[in-house]
């Protein structure tokens, strides 16, 4: 059987062939079109595939798309809905390149590929996710998190994998991300969202974690292992371009200029910085002080990531788990000491709601965070909770269409 999969139209397009169960060629669109990050349709990674396994498009069993593209327009549209007008400008560019492009993947496909659309589909977001942990790692069952910015609409999920099988049991939904908490802080450092990230995690060693606190101010852990974000602070769900507001720089001070050389005092100056400026220790302390906030948000995270992973630990015989960076971890991993202790749930004072895991295949769940004004929790089924249910259905790897709904707000 070969099977094709493909991912594009957000960052790092790229294609991969499976004969057979085994992957026989995979690549970055970025290889052969010289753009770095190429997000486009990934035609020549797409035909490098084909030639590395010797087939025609028309030779393809299945093509899977790494997501659900009218799932996603789905969040789109409610979240931007939901905080307009102030999301005007967001609303205004997603729908440019929604409607030019992003929706029509199955044309692209069916145009570039030449096959039929019942041979085209549609895997969910975070599914893919668990799925490249889960089906490549050594254990035969195995408890799985998967963690980013946002997929559809889920940021965060937890699942069970057996033999051939995957169950995702609960997820957390957008705008509550970690993963954009943490792109929160490395545009507030200074780099490029979606590229810079490890540079906050470069930075992080050089600081101790002395603003722990304030960034716990801004996330609130259940003892579910779900959490949500302080939306006061966050611009990234309303603007294209603005990622944290007033009410974040009164916390943390002012954003560091993505120009400027970073040095403390413990790194020395760099000779290929040039000359050291006149003002070399204000600088020093200035950039100290950024180092901090880097320790700081690091961790933050892995407290918070320790304690969602305990859900999924907890409803799996074996123990180990796996993230989306495809390195599932062992009970005799770093990170194990420090389970007891890093990120117990705390009853921090807030007034926000907390959507923390919802259940998949619940009949509702409540509205955006942001869109209301008063706290209410989860809704599954007739009762309120926001611990887990039990779910007796398994996670369909992939359907046929890209249109499937998700769970809504009751009306």
């Amino acid at each position: 059987m070969n099977i094709l999969g493909i991912s594009c139209f957000f960052h790092d397009a790229a294609a991969a062939l499976v004969q057979d169960g085994v992957v026989v060629a995979a690549a970055e669109e970025e290889r052969f079109s010289r753009i770095k990050h190429d997000a486009g349709f990934p035609i020549h990674a797409i035909e490098f595939c084909l030639r590395t396994g010797k087939l025609r498009g028309e030779d393809l069993d299945w093509v899977v798309f790494y997501e659900k593209p009218f799932v996603k327009f789905d969040r789109i549209l409610m979240s931007t809905l939901a905080t307009y007008p102030r999301s005007f400008r967001i609303f205004r560019e997603s729908m440019i390149k929604w409607l030019t492009e992003k929706l029509w993947v199955k044309g692209l496909i069916r145009k570039h590929l030449g096959i039929p659309s019942e041979r085209i589909l549609f895997s969910g977001h975070h599914l893919s996710h668990a799925a490249s942990t889960f089906y490549c790692s050594p254990y035969s069952e195995a408890a799985i998190l998967t963690v980013d910015g946002v997929g559809e609409w889920a940021t965060a999920t937890i699942g069970i994998g057996r033999d051939r099988n995957i169950e995702l049991l609960g997820e957390i939904r957008f705008p509550h991300s970690l993963g954009l908490l943490y792109s929160v802080f490395t545009a507030f450092l200074g780099f490029e969202v979606n590229e810079g990230e490890y540079k906050v995690m470069g930075m992080a060693p050089y600081g101790e974690p002395r603003y722990a606190e304030d960034v716990r101010k801004l996330v609130r852990l259940n003892d579910d292992g779900g959490f949500s974000l302080d939306m006061d602070y966050f611009s990234y769900h309303r603007s294209p371009d603005t990622a944290f507001n007033a009410r974040f720089e009164r916390l943390f001070g002012a954003p560091r200029d993505p120009k400027s050389h970073f040095f403390t005092a413990s790194s020395g100056y760099p000779a290929y910085f040039g000359d050291k400026p006149s003002n070399y220790e204000a600088l020093c302390r200035q950039n100290q002080h950024y180092a901090d906030i880097a320790a700081s948000i690091q961790l933050v995270t892995e407290e918070i990531l320790l304690v969602c992973a305990w859900p999924a630990a907890s409803r799996s015989t074996a123990w180990p788990t796996g993230g989306s960076c495809g390195r599932p971890r062992s009970k005799s991993c770093s990170c194990s000491p420090r389970l007891g202790t890093a990120g117990a749930p705390s009853a921090r004072p807030s007034t926000l709601t907390t959507p923390f895991w919802v259940i998949r295949g619940s009949s509702s769940w409540s509205t955006p965070t942001w869109a209301r004004s008063t706290p209410r929790r989860i809704s599954n089924g007739s009762s309120t909770s926001t611990g887990f249910a039990t779910n007796t259905s398994k996670t369909t790897i992939a359907s046929s269409t890209g249109s499937s709904t998700p769970s809504r707000p009751a009306r």
